[in-house]
């Protein structure tokens, strides 16, 4: 085994972790606080020039910590924008040799990647995002006789999905039941589902170039159809993957 690693050329032993991933992604492409040796001056450019009035979601700065679930916020704004990042630095690496761009390129063409940015994007927002306001709004809902213990009663929700995703990976996929998982829950807390129906229906974003109101965009909704419904040849063949990292990652234990 370790013979025939070392056939692999040293420019395709490329990180497969989400979170070294999203550093690397932020060094490159963040529009704010650049890194020395990034282009996320250079990426604003010419997003500008070739894509104006393009969505964008803002990169999300992933530096280590204890927050597990900054992995799959990160992967949302990658994912979305994962054309524009490769178009660009295949153009910057036709003139350079950027040892970052070079890893970048590679790992972000890579279909097992990108099968991993879709699935952790999908379960950001079908798992983080109502579990996120739950657990931030629960002692302010004592009017609707929810509290603190009752936070089992969404764990025993998405326990219950995890463990027919595990038999069946394509339901990951399926916007009609992850992104349901906790309907149940809605007649109960209609401040909940309140806050779910405006983040994925009516949460706006910037466009590139404008920061300005009257051009703010339906952000998610918009992302999310990419996710389920995706255009895209390079995105829509990682179905299988995903269905399989669905399959194998949703053990009711984890």
């Amino acid at each position: 085994m370790r013979e025939d690693l070392k056939l692999i050329p040293n420019h395709l032993c490329v990180t497969c972790h989400l979170s070294e991933i999203l550093i690397q992604v932020d060094k490159e492409y963040n529009l704010t606080a650049n890194y020395p040796k990034g282009h996320g001056d250079d990426f604003h450019d010419w997003l500008c020039r070739y894509h104006p009035l393009l969505r964008r979601l803002p990169t999300v700065r992933v530096c280590g910590g204890n927050r597990q679930d900054s992995d799959f916020e990160g992967s949302l704004p990658v994912y979305d924008s994962l054309d524009e990042m490769l178009a660009f630095t295949n153009e910057c690496l036709k003139c350079s040799d950027n040892a970052l761009q070079h890893c970048l390129f590679i790992t972000l063409s890579s279909m097992e990647v990108i099968a991993q940015l879709r699935v952790a994007s999908i379960l950001f927002l079908s798992v983080i995002v109502p579990m996120h306001w739950l657990a931030g709004n629960t002692h302010k809902l004592a009017h609707r006789n929810w509290g603190e213990r009752y936070m089992g009663c969404a764990i025993d929700l998405l326990h219950s999905a995890f463990v027919k995703i595990q038999s069946d990976g394509a339901l990951l996929l399926d916007y009609d039941f992850i992104m349901k998982i906790f309907c149940p829950l809605y007649s109960d807390l209609p401040e909940f589902e309140g806050y779910i129906s405006y983040y994925f229906e009516n949460k706006e974003g910037n466009i590139v170039g404008s920061v300005q109101f009257k051009d703010r965009v339906l952000s998610i909704d918009k992302a999310m159809e990419e996710l389920f419904w995706p255009p895209e040849i390079c995105n829509l063949e990682t179905s299988v993957c995903c269905k399989e990292f669905g399959r194998s990652n949703s053990h009711p234990s984890y």
